[in-house]
């Protein structure tokens, strides 16, 4: 068979199958977590992989894996395993082309090596303090991603809870370690482009949800100071004389005492004049 048309098949089998993803929780659960893993990796390829091997868990080229590998040290495949058939595009006379490439699964190993791939977004939920993260509300933090990318979906109401559900799935897995999800029961009717169209903007959002969950951080983190601020204001403005002269007196002392520790100096803190 022409390579062109070979190609050109696995595209339409992947379009034809995307569809049925939407209406089948455990393959939607199986596409989200890929999207997260292969984050560099496009929608196309991703949902090719799992066409070829639903159970895909980590994939890089031969060569990738014996670079990854000690010095002597090859990536010996299993007996009677076939490589994984991704897409490359290239420009032909200024026109996008494809031409394919075989990668393999780790599992795919007669020896598999001790590797350990972490997401971005799993370095970026592990990189937040523990205690902004007891402060995190789900649904605001969900409703909060919905919101960045709200114009990709026209203000279609089934399909924002579609990717509301998706994404609260996700992070729930890093967050709370939730893995619910009911999110394929609220599409219904729409055509194969649409589907293949939302595919794609689940993939492009799963692989940016690291970088908008530290925006969501950051303001999380105003929030809180402003609310402290308010709260010390608060509590400030029901003092008499007398108290709040003592509360600056002690806010004093506790800057020294923090400037003494970064300073790793000695001295008695109570001979100093206040």
């Amino acid at each position: 068979m022409d390579k062109d048309v070979m190609i050109q098949n696995w595209i339409n089998e992947i379009c034809h199958q995307i569809p049925d993803y939407f209406h089948d929780d455990s393959k939607m659960k199986d596409n989200l977590e890929n999207f997260v893993l292969f984050e560099n990796m496009e929608w196309y390829n991703i949902a090719l992989l799992y066409y070829q091997k639903c159970d895909i868990s980590f994939v890089l080229s031969k060569n990738n894996w014996d670079a990854l590998l000690p010095e002597g040290k090859t990536f010996f495949i299993k007996k009677g395993q076939r490589g994984l058939r991704i897409l490359l595009p290239y420009l032909d006379d200024e026109a996008v082309a494809y031409r394919d490439a075989v990668v393999w699964d780790i599992s795919q190993a007669d020896s598999p090596p001790e590797f350990s791939h972490v997401s971005n977004l799993k370095l970026t939920v592990e990189s937040m303090k523990t205690d902004i993260l007891e402060q995190i509300d789900m649904d605001s933090m969900t409703q909060y991603v919905v919101n960045i990318y709200h114009d990709e979906f026209n203000d279609d109401a089934c399909i924002a809870d579609f990717i509301y559900n998706c994404i609260y799935y996700i992070l729930s897995l890093y967050v709370n370690g939730s893995s619910s999800l009911n999110a394929t029961l609220v599409l219904n009717g729409l055509s194969d482009d649409t589907y293949i169209e939302l595919y794609a903007l689940l993939s492009y959002i799963m692989k940016n949800l690291h970088d908008t969950l530290k925006d969501y951080y950051d303001v999380l983190i105003t929030r809180i100071q402003e609310r402290k601020l308010r709260e010390h204001a608060e509590r400030i403005s029901r003092m008499n004389i007398k108290e709040r002269i003592i509360e600056a007196e002690d806010t004093i002392k506790r800057m020294q005492l923090a400037k003494m520790r970064e300073n790793d100096e000695e001295f008695d803190l109570y001979d100093v004049d206040v």
